[in-house]
């Protein structure tokens, strides 16, 4: 069966018989649509559906018929999201899982380090134990991958680690605010207060550093962790990066956006406060002084 040219399916090849459909209530379901799906669908227009869409607009590439169809595929509906947890001191991943979930995110996904304490509300979850110790970098970096094997269609990819609490509403807010940008490589949610000092509230381009500061919160669009994922610095990491490659993601994530000329976003206010009061990686470190949110916000209007 051809594709039929209706106004909300756009086609990577118009010759093929699978596409992606923009209508909001469909991409809900399932993004990816056949021909027969198109046929039988009540939001396709009926008078365009096989003659091809309305004269003077497009349904091929990046040029949109209307903001309504921009809208409609630049909008978040699919998320996949995870947690790297390990062993605390004091365990934080309780109070954090429990904050993610109350934020919008239901049904995270656990990677964890052997022995992790893991609270009863995680028993209903999915849960990739690691068979021994990885480290924070690889850890993150398998859980990412894991992520985006598990739903390669997903919009937005959301990890996070065990000592991040979350503002309540934080995922609906996202829906409607993001992206910042057409192109972008990171949304950290998570903004140290010497990143949010005299911010207007909202997005803003950080290119200061990223050492020891940011990767409690990560949010990734679609094409952006293709190319994080598939890039020298991080596939190098592991051989030469500081400490065997065990940790520094945030400088990584960092020089990444750099060498692909991508912006890296934070929020103000931060959607996230660093909660830890011990580090999993660093002796003697904790979330107090700048590696606080000063301006965190609990409740998103």
């Amino acid at each position: 069966m051809r594709p039929i040219a209706c106004r909300w399916r756009w086609d990577e090849d118009p010759r093929s018989d699978r596409g992606v459909c923009a209508h909001p209530q469909v991409y809900a379901r399932h993004s990816r649509v056949t021909a027969a799906v198109c046929a039988a669908c009540r939001h396709r227009d009926s008078e365009d559906a096989i003659a091809g869409p309305p004269r003077g607009e497009s349904v091929k590439g990046r040029a949109f018929a209307s903001e309504e169809i921009r809208d409609a595929r630049t909008r978040v509906f699919v998320w996949s999201v995870g947690m790297t947890t390990a062993p605390r001191a004091r365990p934080t991943l309780e109070r954090s899982l429990n904050s993610l979930i109350s934020a919008g995110w239901t049904t995270p996904r656990l990677f964890a380090e052997p022995h992790t304490r893991l609270p009863e509300s995680s028993t209903a979850l999915a849960i990739s134990w690691r068979d021994g110790k990885l480290g924070a970098f690889p850890n993150w970096y398998l859980g990412l991958s894991e992520l985006f094997l598990r739903e390669p269609l997903a919009d937005a990819y959301l990890i996070c680690q065990d000592d991040a609490l979350f503002a309540a509403g934080s995922r609906e807010y996202l829906e409607r605010t993001l992206w910042p940008a057409a192109d972008l490589g990171v949304v950290s949610i998570y903004t140290p207060t010497h990143w949010s000092r005299n911010q207007p509230r909202g997005f803003h381009v950080e290119n200061r550093g990223w050492a020891s500061w940011g990767a409690l919160a990560y949010i990734f669009p679609n094409q952006s962790l293709r190319a994080l994922l598939a890039h020298p610095l991080l596939l190098l990491h592991r051989r030469h990066g500081a400490a065997e490659g065990m940790r520094n993601i945030d400088s990584v994530v960092g020089a990444w956006c750099v060498a692909a000329g991508l912006p890296y976003f934070v929020h103000v206010p931060s959607l996230v406060q660093h909660i830890g009061e011990t580090s999993t990686i660093w002796r003697g470190a904790s979330a107090t002084g700048p590696r606080r949110a000063a301006d965190f916000v609990k409740l998103i209007a």
